[in-house]
Protein backbone atom coordinates (compact mmCIF):
# COMPACT_ATOMS: atom_id res chain seq x y z
CA UNK A 1 0.00 0.00 0.00
CA UNK A 2 3.22 2.44 -0.12
CA UNK A 3 2.66 5.01 -2.12
CA UNK A 4 6.07 7.32 -4.42
CA UNK A 5 5.36 10.42 -1.65
CA UNK A 6 8.41 11.45 -0.11
CA UNK A 7 10.53 9.10 -1.93
CA UNK A 8 14.02 10.52 -3.13
CA UNK A 9 13.39 9.72 -6.44
CA UNK A 10 15.84 9.03 -9.67
CA UNK A 11 15.31 13.13 -10.29
CA UNK A 12 16.51 14.23 -6.75
CA UNK A 13 19.31 11.82 -5.76
CA UNK A 14 20.06 14.89 -3.56
CA UNK A 15 17.56 13.83 -1.31
CA UNK A 16 19.01 10.46 -0.44
CA UNK A 17 21.80 11.97 1.09
CA UNK A 18 19.98 14.39 3.29
CA UNK A 19 18.90 14.12 6.76
CA UNK A 20 15.13 13.60 6.36
CA UNK A 21 15.48 10.87 3.39
CA UNK A 22 12.45 8.41 3.76
CA UNK A 23 15.41 5.83 2.60
CA UNK A 24 18.66 5.76 4.18
CA UNK A 25 21.49 3.28 2.48
CA UNK A 26 24.22 3.65 5.24
CA UNK A 27 28.24 3.14 4.88
CA UNK A 28 28.19 0.19 8.09
CA UNK A 29 32.49 1.57 8.49
CA UNK A 30 31.56 5.34 7.65
CA UNK A 31 28.53 5.72 8.94
CA UNK A 32 27.93 7.93 5.69
CA UNK A 33 24.61 8.33 3.61
CA UNK A 34 25.28 6.67 0.32
CA UNK A 35 23.68 8.05 -2.67
CA UNK A 36 20.40 6.10 -3.89
CA UNK A 37 17.11 6.53 -5.38
CA UNK A 38 13.69 4.46 -4.10
CA UNK A 39 11.01 3.88 -6.32
CA UNK A 40 7.86 1.67 -6.71
CA UNK A 41 7.26 -1.51 -9.13
CA UNK A 42 5.39 -0.27 -11.83
CA UNK A 43 5.56 -3.13 -14.18
CA UNK A 44 2.31 -4.44 -14.18
CA UNK A 45 2.29 -4.65 -10.84
CA UNK A 46 -0.73 -4.21 -8.38
CA UNK A 47 -0.74 -2.25 -5.31
CA UNK A 48 -1.09 -5.17 -3.00
CA UNK A 49 1.41 -6.51 -4.34
CA UNK A 50 3.77 -3.94 -5.43
CA UNK A 51 7.90 -4.17 -3.86
CA UNK A 52 9.65 -0.66 -3.01
CA UNK A 53 12.91 -1.27 -4.23
CA UNK A 54 16.20 1.01 -3.40
CA UNK A 55 18.77 1.58 -6.09
CA UNK A 56 22.43 2.54 -5.06
CA UNK A 57 23.08 5.55 -7.47
CA UNK A 58 26.60 4.00 -8.63
CA UNK A 59 28.57 0.60 -7.75
CA UNK A 60 28.87 -0.29 -4.02
CA UNK A 61 32.04 -1.34 -2.68
CA UNK A 62 32.99 -4.90 -2.81
CA UNK A 63 33.67 -7.18 0.49
CA UNK A 64 31.50 -4.30 2.30
CA UNK A 65 28.54 -3.92 4.42
CA UNK A 66 25.58 -1.51 4.69
CA UNK A 67 22.80 -1.02 6.46
CA UNK A 68 19.46 0.10 4.93
CA UNK A 69 16.38 2.02 6.78
CA UNK A 70 13.10 2.96 5.86
CA UNK A 71 10.81 5.48 7.70
CA UNK A 72 8.31 7.90 7.04
CA UNK A 73 6.40 6.18 4.15
CA UNK A 74 2.89 7.04 3.09
CA UNK A 75 -0.07 5.19 1.56
CA UNK A 76 -2.21 6.71 -1.24
CA UNK A 77 -4.40 8.66 1.69
CA UNK A 78 -1.44 10.36 3.06
CA UNK A 79 -1.21 7.47 6.41
CA UNK A 80 1.74 6.12 7.45
CA UNK A 81 3.14 2.86 7.26
CA UNK A 82 3.21 0.70 9.70
CA UNK A 83 6.00 -1.92 10.96
CA UNK A 84 5.07 -5.38 10.98
CA UNK A 85 4.96 -7.22 14.69
CA UNK A 86 8.12 -8.69 14.05
CA UNK A 87 9.81 -5.99 13.29
CA UNK A 88 8.41 -3.82 15.90
CA UNK A 89 9.69 -6.60 18.62
CA UNK A 90 13.06 -5.89 17.45
CA UNK A 91 13.08 -2.30 17.24
CA UNK A 92 10.91 -1.64 20.46
CA UNK A 93 12.39 -4.61 22.44
CA UNK A 94 8.96 -5.91 23.13
CA UNK A 95 8.09 -9.73 22.92
CA UNK A 96 7.20 -11.61 20.04
CA UNK A 97 5.29 -14.89 18.71
CA UNK A 98 8.35 -14.88 15.89
CA UNK A 99 10.39 -17.51 16.39
CA UNK A 100 13.42 -15.92 14.50
CA UNK A 101 12.64 -12.57 16.09
CA UNK A 102 15.12 -13.81 19.57
CA UNK A 103 17.86 -14.96 17.21
CA UNK A 104 18.16 -11.72 15.70
CA UNK A 105 18.03 -9.40 18.31
CA UNK A 106 21.95 -9.13 18.82
CA UNK A 107 22.01 -8.28 15.55
CA UNK A 108 19.80 -5.89 15.58
CA UNK A 109 21.14 -4.51 18.21
CA UNK A 110 23.97 -3.55 16.00
CA UNK A 111 22.18 -2.44 13.26
CA UNK A 112 19.97 0.11 15.72
CA UNK A 113 23.15 1.03 16.91
CA UNK A 114 24.68 2.23 13.55
CA UNK A 115 21.84 3.65 12.37
CA UNK A 116 21.54 6.26 15.72
CA UNK A 117 25.37 7.25 15.05
CA UNK A 118 23.96 7.76 11.26
CA UNK A 119 21.46 10.33 12.63
CA UNK A 120 18.33 7.76 11.97
CA UNK A 121 16.71 7.22 15.04
CA UNK A 122 15.46 3.29 15.14
CA UNK A 123 11.90 4.86 16.94
CA UNK A 124 11.26 5.90 12.91
CA UNK A 125 11.75 3.10 11.48
CA UNK A 126 9.39 0.60 9.17
CA UNK A 127 11.57 -1.73 8.37
CA UNK A 128 15.70 -2.36 7.88
CA UNK A 129 18.19 -4.79 7.74
CA UNK A 130 21.91 -5.24 6.49
CA UNK A 131 23.77 -6.66 4.08
CA UNK A 132 27.27 -7.24 2.88
CA UNK A 133 28.38 -6.80 -0.67
CA UNK A 134 30.61 -10.06 -2.35
CA UNK A 135 34.29 -9.80 -2.55
CA UNK A 136 36.08 -8.57 -5.48
CA UNK A 137 37.83 -12.36 -5.92
CA UNK A 138 34.17 -13.67 -5.99
CA UNK A 139 33.24 -11.60 -8.30
CA UNK A 140 36.45 -11.77 -10.82
CA UNK A 141 37.54 -14.94 -9.87
CA UNK A 142 36.77 -17.10 -13.04
CA UNK A 143 37.19 -14.51 -15.34
CA UNK A 144 40.66 -13.58 -14.60
CA UNK A 145 41.68 -16.98 -14.53
CA UNK A 146 39.96 -17.77 -17.89
CA UNK A 147 41.87 -14.85 -19.32
CA UNK A 148 45.16 -15.22 -17.20
CA UNK A 149 45.29 -19.24 -18.11
CA UNK A 150 44.31 -18.78 -21.63
CA UNK A 151 46.85 -15.80 -22.82
CA UNK A 152 49.65 -17.32 -20.90
CA UNK A 153 49.13 -20.52 -22.87
CA UNK A 154 49.57 -18.51 -26.38
CA UNK A 155 52.46 -16.02 -24.86
CA UNK A 156 52.68 -13.61 -28.09
CA UNK A 157 50.84 -15.89 -30.28
CA UNK A 158 47.39 -16.02 -31.79
CA UNK A 159 45.06 -18.89 -31.07
CA UNK A 160 44.96 -21.51 -34.50
CA UNK A 161 42.91 -19.91 -36.54
CA UNK A 162 41.54 -20.31 -40.20
CA UNK A 163 39.26 -18.33 -42.77
CA UNK A 164 36.21 -20.29 -43.84
CA UNK A 165 35.02 -17.48 -46.42
CA UNK A 166 36.76 -14.97 -48.38
CA UNK A 167 34.78 -12.58 -50.64
CA UNK A 168 35.49 -9.82 -52.54
CA UNK A 169 32.56 -8.89 -54.20
CA UNK A 170 30.35 -7.28 -51.52
CA UNK A 171 29.06 -4.24 -51.24
CA UNK A 172 32.20 -2.76 -52.96
CA UNK A 173 31.48 1.41 -52.66
CA UNK A 174 32.69 0.82 -49.38
CA UNK A 175 34.36 -2.58 -48.13
CA UNK A 176 37.27 -4.24 -49.91
CA UNK A 177 36.91 -7.77 -48.17
CA UNK A 178 34.67 -9.69 -46.08
CA UNK A 179 35.93 -12.40 -44.28
CA UNK A 180 34.77 -15.06 -42.51
CA UNK A 181 36.63 -17.65 -40.31
CA UNK A 182 37.07 -19.09 -37.12
CA UNK A 183 39.48 -19.32 -34.11
CA UNK A 184 40.32 -22.28 -31.47
CA UNK A 185 39.21 -20.90 -27.68
CA UNK A 186 39.64 -22.79 -24.35
CA UNK A 187 36.40 -24.20 -23.52
CA UNK A 188 35.58 -23.66 -20.00
CA UNK A 189 32.16 -24.76 -20.31
CA UNK A 190 30.66 -28.43 -19.47
CA UNK A 191 29.85 -28.28 -23.03
CA UNK A 192 30.23 -25.94 -26.59
CA UNK A 193 26.60 -24.66 -27.14
CA UNK A 194 24.09 -22.76 -25.41
CA UNK A 195 22.18 -23.77 -21.41
CA UNK A 196 25.57 -25.11 -20.49
CA UNK A 197 27.22 -24.31 -17.02
CA UNK A 198 30.66 -23.56 -16.04
CA UNK A 199 33.06 -26.74 -16.25
CA UNK A 200 33.88 -27.32 -12.05
CA UNK A 201 35.18 -30.09 -10.52
CA UNK A 202 34.28 -31.62 -7.51
CA UNK A 203 36.21 -29.20 -5.18
CA UNK A 204 34.54 -26.14 -7.30
CA UNK A 205 37.36 -25.66 -8.81
CA UNK A 206 37.38 -23.98 -12.52
CA UNK A 207 38.77 -26.58 -15.48
CA UNK A 208 39.59 -26.22 -18.94
CA UNK A 209 36.97 -28.65 -20.56
CA UNK A 210 39.06 -29.21 -24.03
CA UNK A 211 37.99 -26.11 -26.48
CA UNK A 212 35.89 -24.73 -29.15
CA UNK A 213 35.88 -23.06 -32.52
CA UNK A 214 34.69 -19.78 -32.40
CA UNK A 215 33.32 -18.09 -35.56
CA UNK A 216 34.35 -14.36 -36.70
CA UNK A 217 33.70 -11.85 -39.03
CA UNK A 218 35.82 -8.91 -40.10
CA UNK A 219 35.25 -6.31 -43.17
CA UNK A 220 38.24 -4.40 -44.66
CA UNK A 221 37.34 -1.23 -46.27
CA UNK A 222 38.24 0.37 -49.47
CA UNK A 223 40.52 2.79 -47.75
CA UNK A 224 42.76 0.09 -46.65
CA UNK A 225 44.57 0.36 -49.81
CA UNK A 226 46.03 3.81 -48.89
CA UNK A 227 47.67 1.88 -45.78
CA UNK A 228 46.96 -0.31 -43.22
CA UNK A 229 43.79 0.49 -40.97
CA UNK A 230 42.85 -0.13 -37.10
CA UNK A 231 41.54 -2.39 -35.79
CA UNK A 232 37.91 -1.75 -34.03
CA UNK A 233 36.06 -5.07 -31.87
CA UNK A 234 32.52 -4.32 -31.90
CA UNK A 235 29.98 -5.98 -29.14
CA UNK A 236 26.73 -6.55 -30.92
CA UNK A 237 23.14 -5.61 -29.37
CA UNK A 238 20.46 -7.51 -27.42
CA UNK A 239 20.50 -11.09 -28.20
CA UNK A 240 22.32 -10.33 -31.99
CA UNK A 241 24.71 -11.75 -33.64
CA UNK A 242 28.35 -10.61 -34.34
CA UNK A 243 27.09 -10.10 -38.54
CA UNK A 244 25.22 -6.76 -37.21
CA UNK A 245 28.78 -5.22 -38.18
CA UNK A 246 27.49 -5.51 -41.87
CA UNK A 247 25.26 -2.93 -41.53
CA UNK A 248 25.45 0.26 -43.81
CA UNK A 249 26.76 2.54 -41.09
CA UNK A 250 29.22 0.29 -40.36
CA UNK A 251 30.88 0.06 -43.52
CA UNK A 252 31.04 3.92 -44.21
CA UNK A 253 32.43 4.19 -40.86
CA UNK A 254 35.28 1.35 -41.72
CA UNK A 255 35.71 3.32 -44.65
CA UNK A 256 35.50 6.91 -44.01
CA UNK A 257 36.98 6.45 -40.73
CA UNK A 258 39.83 3.86 -42.06
CA UNK A 259 39.04 0.82 -39.60
CA UNK A 260 39.03 -2.73 -39.81
CA UNK A 261 35.34 -3.82 -38.21
CA UNK A 262 35.19 -7.09 -36.69
CA UNK A 263 32.72 -9.12 -34.29
CA UNK A 264 32.43 -12.20 -32.70
CA UNK A 265 28.97 -13.51 -30.38
CA UNK A 266 29.18 -13.18 -26.69
CA UNK A 267 27.79 -16.04 -25.59
CA UNK A 268 25.11 -16.00 -23.22
CA UNK A 269 23.28 -13.64 -24.88
CA UNK A 270 23.21 -14.42 -28.38
CA UNK A 271 20.92 -15.14 -30.70
CA UNK A 272 21.45 -18.71 -30.08
CA UNK A 273 21.23 -18.46 -26.16
CA UNK A 274 17.12 -16.84 -26.34
CA UNK A 275 15.67 -20.47 -26.33
CA UNK A 276 17.58 -21.04 -22.73
CA UNK A 277 16.64 -17.87 -21.69
CA UNK A 278 12.95 -18.09 -22.52
CA UNK A 279 12.97 -21.77 -21.19
CA UNK A 280 13.93 -20.88 -17.98
CA UNK A 281 11.53 -17.98 -17.58
CA UNK A 282 8.54 -19.92 -18.96
CA UNK A 283 8.88 -22.55 -15.79
CA UNK A 284 9.96 -20.03 -13.14
CA UNK A 285 13.33 -21.72 -12.84
CA UNK A 286 15.00 -18.47 -12.09
CA UNK A 287 18.10 -20.56 -10.99
CA UNK A 288 18.31 -21.93 -14.28
CA UNK A 289 19.63 -18.34 -15.64
CA UNK A 290 22.77 -19.39 -14.10
CA UNK A 291 23.11 -20.96 -17.60
CA UNK A 292 23.21 -17.49 -19.19
CA UNK A 293 25.33 -16.05 -16.41
CA UNK A 294 27.94 -19.00 -17.04
CA UNK A 295 28.12 -18.47 -20.28
CA UNK A 296 28.74 -14.61 -20.15
CA UNK A 297 32.07 -15.61 -19.22
CA UNK A 298 32.83 -18.37 -22.16
CA UNK A 299 31.96 -14.94 -23.90
CA UNK A 300 34.18 -12.44 -22.57
CA UNK A 301 37.37 -15.12 -22.77
CA UNK A 302 36.14 -15.22 -26.64
CA UNK A 303 35.78 -11.58 -27.18
CA UNK A 304 39.39 -10.63 -25.75
CA UNK A 305 40.95 -13.99 -27.49
CA UNK A 306 39.42 -12.72 -31.20
CA UNK A 307 41.51 -9.06 -30.90
CA UNK A 308 44.88 -11.17 -30.11
CA UNK A 309 43.52 -12.94 -33.54
CA UNK A 310 42.86 -9.96 -35.72
CA UNK A 311 46.49 -8.62 -34.42
CA UNK A 312 48.69 -11.41 -33.85
CA UNK A 313 47.24 -13.55 -36.57
CA UNK A 314 45.17 -11.85 -39.15
CA UNK A 315 47.44 -8.88 -39.50
CA UNK A 316 50.46 -11.28 -40.21
CA UNK A 317 48.30 -12.86 -42.83
CA UNK A 318 50.62 -12.93 -46.69
CA UNK A 319 47.14 -11.77 -48.44
CA UNK A 320 45.23 -9.30 -46.14
CA UNK A 321 48.03 -8.63 -43.27
CA UNK A 322 49.47 -5.42 -45.20
CA UNK A 323 46.19 -4.09 -44.81
CA UNK A 324 45.86 -4.30 -40.89
CA UNK A 325 47.31 -1.66 -38.49
CA UNK A 326 47.71 -4.69 -35.65
CA UNK A 327 49.01 -1.95 -33.25
CA UNK A 328 46.17 0.18 -33.09
CA UNK A 329 43.15 -1.70 -31.49
CA UNK A 330 39.57 -0.39 -30.38
CA UNK A 331 36.53 -0.89 -29.01
CA UNK A 332 32.82 -0.35 -29.87
CA UNK A 333 30.15 -1.59 -28.66
CA UNK A 334 26.66 -0.66 -28.97
CA UNK A 335 23.71 -1.34 -26.92
CA UNK A 336 24.20 -4.65 -25.46
CA UNK A 337 27.74 -4.36 -26.65
CA UNK A 338 27.80 -0.95 -24.81
CA UNK A 339 26.90 -2.55 -21.41
CA UNK A 340 29.36 -5.47 -21.79
CA UNK A 341 31.67 -3.32 -23.15
CA UNK A 342 32.23 -2.63 -19.13
CA UNK A 343 32.93 -6.01 -18.79
CA UNK A 344 35.48 -6.23 -21.70
CA UNK A 345 37.25 -2.51 -21.10
CA UNK A 346 37.62 -4.04 -17.50
CA UNK A 347 39.44 -7.25 -18.55
CA UNK A 348 41.44 -6.64 -21.92
CA UNK A 349 44.90 -6.60 -22.02
CA UNK A 350 45.33 -5.60 -25.03
CA UNK A 351 42.55 -2.86 -25.13
CA UNK A 352 42.85 0.41 -23.34
CA UNK A 353 40.72 2.90 -25.53
CA UNK A 354 36.93 1.97 -26.39
CA UNK A 355 33.43 3.40 -27.16
CA UNK A 356 30.60 2.56 -24.80
CA UNK A 357 27.16 3.39 -26.92
CA UNK A 358 24.12 3.13 -24.85
CA UNK A 359 25.73 1.62 -21.78
CA UNK A 360 24.36 1.05 -18.17
CA UNK A 361 24.62 -1.26 -15.36
CA UNK A 362 22.96 -3.37 -13.59
CA UNK A 363 20.80 -5.48 -15.42
CA UNK A 364 18.51 -5.56 -12.77
CA UNK A 365 18.00 -1.70 -13.27
CA UNK A 366 17.97 -1.88 -17.35
CA UNK A 367 15.61 -4.41 -17.50
CA UNK A 368 12.50 -3.35 -15.51
CA UNK A 369 13.31 -0.07 -17.95
CA UNK A 370 13.49 -1.22 -21.30
CA UNK A 371 10.72 -1.63 -23.83
CA UNK A 372 12.74 -5.12 -25.00
CA UNK A 373 11.97 -6.71 -21.84
CA UNK A 374 8.03 -6.24 -21.93
CA UNK A 375 8.00 -9.79 -23.77
CA UNK A 376 9.93 -11.51 -20.94
CA UNK A 377 7.57 -9.67 -18.31
CA UNK A 378 4.77 -11.05 -19.57
CA UNK A 379 6.02 -14.99 -19.23
CA UNK A 380 7.52 -14.29 -15.72
CA UNK A 381 3.73 -13.09 -14.69
CA UNK A 382 2.75 -16.18 -15.80
CA UNK A 383 4.85 -18.01 -14.50
CA UNK A 384 4.63 -16.37 -10.84
CA UNK A 385 1.51 -15.22 -9.06
CA UNK A 386 3.00 -12.37 -6.65
CA UNK A 387 4.75 -9.48 -8.21
CA UNK A 388 7.30 -9.23 -5.69
CA UNK A 389 8.04 -12.89 -6.49
CA UNK A 390 9.50 -11.78 -9.95
CA UNK A 391 11.23 -8.64 -8.07
CA UNK A 392 12.93 -11.17 -6.05
CA UNK A 393 13.77 -13.19 -8.73
CA UNK A 394 15.12 -10.55 -10.68
CA UNK A 395 17.70 -9.00 -7.80
CA UNK A 396 18.64 -12.43 -6.85
CA UNK A 397 19.55 -13.23 -10.70
CA UNK A 398 22.03 -9.73 -10.18
CA UNK A 399 24.39 -11.58 -7.64
CA UNK A 400 25.40 -14.09 -10.44
CA UNK A 401 24.90 -11.53 -13.29
CA UNK A 402 27.22 -9.21 -11.54
CA UNK A 403 30.17 -11.84 -12.06
CA UNK A 404 29.75 -11.42 -15.87
CA UNK A 405 28.21 -8.31 -16.19
CA UNK A 406 29.87 -4.42 -15.82
CA UNK A 407 28.79 -3.89 -12.09
CA UNK A 408 31.81 -6.20 -11.44
CA UNK A 409 33.85 -4.75 -13.93
CA UNK A 410 33.19 -1.01 -14.64
CA UNK A 411 35.44 0.33 -11.35
CA UNK A 412 38.52 -1.64 -13.09
CA UNK A 413 38.28 0.78 -15.80
CA UNK A 414 39.88 2.89 -13.87
CA UNK A 415 41.33 1.03 -10.94
CA UNK A 416 42.66 -1.68 -12.72
CA UNK A 417 42.27 -5.19 -12.04
CA UNK A 418 45.54 -7.60 -11.60
CA UNK A 419 47.69 -8.27 -14.67
CA UNK A 420 45.46 -5.39 -16.76
CA UNK A 421 46.09 -2.25 -17.52
CA UNK A 422 44.51 0.94 -16.76
CA UNK A 423 41.59 2.39 -19.50
CA UNK A 424 39.62 4.92 -21.21
CA UNK A 425 36.15 4.73 -22.44
CA UNK A 426 33.87 7.29 -24.34
CA UNK A 427 30.21 6.47 -22.95
CA UNK A 428 27.57 7.92 -25.19
CA UNK A 429 23.44 8.05 -24.38
CA UNK A 430 20.57 9.54 -25.49
CA UNK A 431 17.85 11.22 -23.08
CA UNK A 432 14.19 8.72 -23.31
CA UNK A 433 16.15 5.91 -24.84
CA UNK A 434 13.22 3.00 -24.25
CA UNK A 435 15.74 -0.23 -24.64
CA UNK A 436 18.34 1.27 -22.10
CA UNK A 437 17.84 3.76 -19.39
CA UNK A 438 20.06 6.44 -19.27
CA UNK A 439 19.77 6.16 -15.05
CA UNK A 440 21.61 2.69 -15.77
CA UNK A 441 24.52 4.89 -18.05
CA UNK A 442 24.51 7.48 -15.42
CA UNK A 443 25.35 4.66 -12.81
CA UNK A 444 28.05 3.10 -15.18
CA UNK A 445 29.60 6.60 -15.78
CA UNK A 446 30.01 7.44 -11.59
CA UNK A 447 31.42 4.04 -11.32
CA UNK A 448 34.04 4.87 -13.89
CA UNK A 449 34.46 8.07 -12.61
CA UNK A 450 33.72 9.92 -15.97
CA UNK A 451 33.67 13.51 -16.68
CA UNK A 452 30.43 14.48 -18.12
CA UNK A 453 31.72 16.30 -21.11
CA UNK A 454 28.65 18.82 -21.38
CA UNK A 455 26.13 19.25 -24.28
CA UNK A 456 23.88 20.98 -22.24
CA UNK A 457 21.05 18.80 -22.60
CA UNK A 458 21.03 18.65 -18.38
CA UNK A 459 23.11 18.32 -15.81
CA UNK A 460 24.29 14.19 -14.26
CA UNK A 461 24.31 14.02 -10.34
CA UNK A 462 27.65 13.53 -9.15
CA UNK A 463 29.27 13.99 -12.44
CA UNK A 464 31.94 16.57 -12.94
CA UNK A 465 30.56 18.70 -16.27
CA UNK A 466 33.44 19.99 -18.47
CA UNK A 467 32.89 21.87 -21.93
CA UNK A 468 36.84 21.60 -22.39
CA UNK A 469 38.38 18.67 -24.37
CA UNK A 470 38.15 15.96 -21.44
CA UNK A 471 40.93 13.59 -21.51
CA UNK A 472 40.23 9.88 -19.60
CA UNK A 473 37.18 8.76 -19.52
CA UNK A 474 33.98 10.79 -20.75
CA UNK A 475 29.94 10.64 -20.42
CA UNK A 476 28.23 12.50 -23.63
CA UNK A 477 24.11 12.64 -23.62
CA UNK A 478 22.42 13.33 -26.18
CA UNK A 479 18.29 14.72 -27.20
CA UNK A 480 16.73 13.36 -30.14
CA UNK A 481 13.69 14.68 -28.79
CA UNK A 482 12.16 11.30 -27.66
CA UNK A 483 8.83 11.48 -25.53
Amino acid sequence: GASAEGLARQDRIDDSVSDGTTTALVDADTLELVPHFAELDLNKTSADTRALIVRPAQRLKTGHRYLVAVRGVVNAQGDPIEASEAFAALRDGTDSAEPSVESRRALYGDVFARRAEAGVDKQDLIVAWDFTTASQDNLTRWALQMRDESFAALGDAAPTWSLTEEVSDWENDTIMHRLKGTFEAPLYMTGPGSGQRLNLDADGVLTQNGTVDVPFEIIIPNVAANGPVALMQHGHGLLGSYTQIESSHFREVADQYGYAVFGVDPGGMATNDVATIAGALVTGDIGGLAKMTDRLHQGALNHLLAMRVMHAGLASDPTYGALLNGDERYYYGISQGGIFGGVYMGLSTEVTRGVLDVPGQPYNLLLRRSVDFDGYLDILAGAFDDDRDIAYGLTLIQMLWDRSEPTGYSAHIRDPLPGTPAHEVLMTAAVGDHQVTTLGAHHMARTVGATHLDTGVRSVYDLEAQTDPVTGSAYVEYDFGLP
